[in-house]
């Protein structure tokens, strides 16, 4: 074993993340059983598909460059990228906005939104705001400010589902609430930063010398060649789901989907996310001082293993009573397709936790290969039952061990690329 895992602060900092999001978790599981009494299985299935074009999107606004700010050894090197990453994410602001305000995007139908060009522009600034919050949530991982980034996520999550309870009392069942509740988080998560980061508040972010940004594009170009193209495939199989689940299924089935895929998700943002980060930093230490991640891989496989068994366990059991009790009895079916989903969604565990390995190395070629397969079986696997009109349960179940098999593979060629074997 690597004695560096052994070391206290990486525990330390990984619980310090997992606080913050764990509070932010808890607000919001403790507002989604008046949410869902709120708003109606529609409405969230609509909400799910806003959620899958805004998660789609963001990721890519600054071309993934964001994930090479933890790399360079120096500061002001890693600044030169926080600096590129910004005028990157404006200028895909200003094209964003001008498609969606001079076009009418048919490829989804989100009412009272997708009618209204402003609503698709204040949108856009929200997805380009999204995008900071990465650079910035970069910037605080690289500086091992976990506080920070913990209670970034505690406003952003805090301010979204208290805006979307205040907006559903007031003005009932709309999707408005929802989206209107989901930009405003996002703007009190990069608020905290920004007020957070105060190394960064004396230093021209803009305003800067043009060849250091050259030089920064130049020797992360691996980033937006190949992570970029990753990032849309990435995006494709975790958050086209809903998109596509809507062009065969009813707005009803899909919001039943969306939460059970919210409550799955929990234990994925709270220790996997959170792993992930403190592992990203950690490995990158290791390189830099010429040491083996091997260990820190090995270890963190064997203990997601043994809590994606105690979680699925309990929810291929007790899914569908816990989620009538908590969500009301209009969501029920939500926990049995929670049952279904419990081989994708805890196989997704692994990843989620380990995938920045072949960011660490280096291997973007491997990462763009892994994606590709996600993507791929994800699509397959829904135009297949969706084609063949297959039911909603035994279309989810073709779905999830689809999922399982895609998410394996990945985890394969991540432990090939950790020299786990």
């Amino acid at each position: 074993m690597d004695e560096s895992l052994n070391k206290r602060s990486f525990s330390f900092n990984v619980l310090t993340l997992m606080g913050g999001t764990a509070l932010a978790q808890g607000i919001g599981l403790i507002v989604i059983p008046l949410l869902t009494r709120l708003y109606t299985p529609s409405d969230y299935g609509y909400y799910a598909q806003y959620i899958a074009f805004f998660n789609f999107l963001t990721p890519l606004v600054h071309f993934r460059y964001s994930l090479a700010i933890m790399l360079p050894k120096e500061d002001h090197d890693a600044l030169e990228v926080v600096r590129l990453c910004l005028r990157i994410s404006i200028s895909f602001g200003i094209i964003l906005f001008l498609f969606l305000f001079f076009t009418q995007p048919s490829f989804f139908d989100l009412p009272g939104v997708t009618d209204n060009n402003w609503l698709l522009a204040i949108v856009a600034a929200a997805i380009v705001l999204g995008g900071i919050t990465q650079v910035y949530t970069e910037w605080s991982n690289r500086a091992k400010n976990y506080i920070l980034m913990s209670l970034s996520r505690v406003s952003q999550v805090g301010g979204m589902v208290i805006t979307q309870g205040i907006a559903g009392f007031i003005s009932g069942s709309t999707l408005l609430g929802l989206v209107f509740g989901h930009i405003l988080g996002y703007v009190l998560g990069l608020s905290t930063l920004i007020y957070g980061n105060k190394n960064l508040k004396n230093k021209p972010l803009f305003f800067c010398p043009t060849q250091p940004l050259l030089n920064s594009i130049i020797r992360y170009k691996k980033f937006p060649l190949f992570t970029s193209w990753g990032g849309i495939l990435d995006g494709i199989s975790s958050y086209g789901t809903p998109l596509l689940f809507a062009v065969y299924f009813s707005p009803d089935m899909v919001g039943k989907y969306a939460l059970a895929n919210t409550v799955l998700s929990a234990p994925i943002m709270l220790i996997g996310h959170s792993i992930s980060k403190v592992l990203y930093q950690k490995m990158s230490e290791n390189i830099k001082n010429g040491l083996s991640i091997k260990g820190l891989v090995r270890v963190i496989l064997v203990r997601q293993f043994f809590v994606s068994s105690l979680i699925g366990t309990i929810i291929y059991l007790f899914g569908p009573a816990l989620f009538e009790f908590f969500f009301g009895d209009n969501w029920g079916s939500s926990g049995q397709f929670a049952k279904i989903l419990v081989p994708a969604m805890f196989s997704q565990f692994f990843v989620s936790a380990l995938s920045t390995v072949l960011l660490i190395k280096e291997r973007q070629d491997l990462l763009l290969i892994a994606q590709t397969i996600l993507a791929l079986t994800t699509i397959g696997s829904i135009l297949i039952v969706g084609i063949l009109s297959f039911d909603e349960t035994l279309a989810l179940t073709v779905f999830s061990i689809t999922r399982a098999i895609a998410n394996l593979v990945y985890l394969g060629i991540i432990c090939k690329a950790a020299r786990i074997f």
